[in-house]
């Protein structure tokens, strides 16, 4: 179990807190991984959008079913109970970017900010379970370069991170992003 938190849902997104950015990055993922190698219906599987992707280079699956987009932030958030779910809700200005960070993914992404990587650096000094089982699938991270989050006034420095075996998901950076010098 990675112990994340499921916040809530707004339509088809989900908002999952966890306690550290190793947490968060072990499950999303695990999560990237589950879904393509996830039992879809053939039926699904036919369509357009969720049929299997194979890369033209290497011939390696990359896409199958539904693609999952995701984004994180780390940093700290306001919380506060909901009177209705009883649940813990977080809001503030953490909570902003990574919703912002999470729309300009694409599907099968998983794009995290500069704080997320300051994070698992602390944790590279200190032995975690959850920072080594995210290692053991050999992340690739990429370099995407500034972007500008609607509402928010500096430019967020942005990366994909892909398991290590469909990294060749990476197609290029989102729309508006300003590449490093």
């Amino acid at each position: 179990m990675i112990g994340g938190y499921e916040v809530k849902t707004e339509g088809d997104a989900f908002m999952v807190a966890f306690a550290d950015p190793c947490k968060a990055l072990r499950w999303c993922l695990q999560v990237q991984v589950d879904l393509l190698e996830a039992d879809w219906p053939p039926e699904l599987l036919r369509s357009s959008v969720c049929g299997p992707g194979s890369s033209p280079v290497t011939g390696q699956l990359l896409y199958k079913g539904i693609s999952v987009r995701m984004g994180m932030h780390y940093g700290p958030m306001e919380g506060e109970q909901d009177m209705v779910t009883g649940r813990m809700d977080y809001n503030g200005i953490p909570v902003i970017i990574a919703s912002r960070v999470q729309s300009l993914a694409l599907g099968g992404q998983i794009l995290i900010t500069e704080a997320c990587l300051e994070g698992f650096k602390n944790a590279e000094s200190v032995p975690s379970d959850d920072y080594a089982q995210a290692m053991l699938m050999n992340p690739k991270i990429i370099n995407v370069g500034y972007v500008r989050l609607k509402g928010i006034e500096a430019k967020e420095h942005v990366y994909a991170v892909y398991p290590g075996h469909l990294a060749e998901r990476y197609i290029g950076p989102p729309e508006g992003s300003t590449p490093l010098p």
